[in-house]
């Protein structure tokens, strides 16, 4: 939204319309994210790949029933926060009844990632490195399909205490460099 009114195209455009004036408005919150995402990754959930065709490995990274149920919950729970939740409509408990159907119809496809004989520091780190088909990862509900998942694809942005580089973890110093919320200096 930084950029200006983000369109909601829903019909075919002509090159010889006129393309501009009818999306020069931009659409609130509730428009966008509740009557028009959430209500097309509801529509199209029936249409897309099962768990069972989507997770093969030619079919690796591909948007599926459990993402878009996934999807729809995480939506939610945002919407239903203080920030947005008397522009959305979206209340707290429709964020959780949201979560209970994906773990009603979904749950049991899933779980946290765990191998034996590992310590729990050891199978967070493994739960982003491994994939489904690298590792039986089954607490990957949507991923990123690159096929080079590694230590050195992330190690940018995972902060210095945790063995990585911290490019895009902001050091204190850079957290100092600006006010409080209330207005005052972070230095007393």
């Amino acid at each position: 939204l930084r950029y200006g009114p983000l369109p909601i195209i829903t019909t075919v455009l002509s090159p010889d319309q006129d393309m501009i004036t009818p999306y020069t408005k931009r659409p609130t919150t509730k428009e966008y994210v509740v009557d028009f995402i959430l209500k097309e990754l509801a529509e199209c959930e029936a249409d897309l790949l099962d768990k069972d065709n989507a997770w093969t490995t030619q079919r690796a990274g591909r948007l599926s029933q459990p993402a878009a149920r996934a999807l729809a919950a995480r939506i939610k729970l945002y919407m239903a926060s203080p920030r947005y939740a008397a522009e959305s409509g979206i209340t707290w408990q429709d964020a959780a009844d949201a979560a209970k159907s994906f773990m009603d119809d979904y749950g049991s496809m899933f779980g946290l990632f765990a191998q034996e004989n590992i310590s729990a520091s050891d199978n967070y780190g493994n739960a982003v490195l491994y994939s489904t088909y690298s590792g039986s990862n089954n607490e990957t509900i949507l991923f990123r399909n690159d096929p080079a998942i590694g230590w050195g694809n992330i190690a940018a942005d995972t902060p210095v205490g945790e063995g990585g580089r911290g490019g895009n973890c902001p050091s204190q110093n850079l957290v100092d460099m600006y006010d409080m919320a209330d207005g005052s200096s972070p230095f007393a």
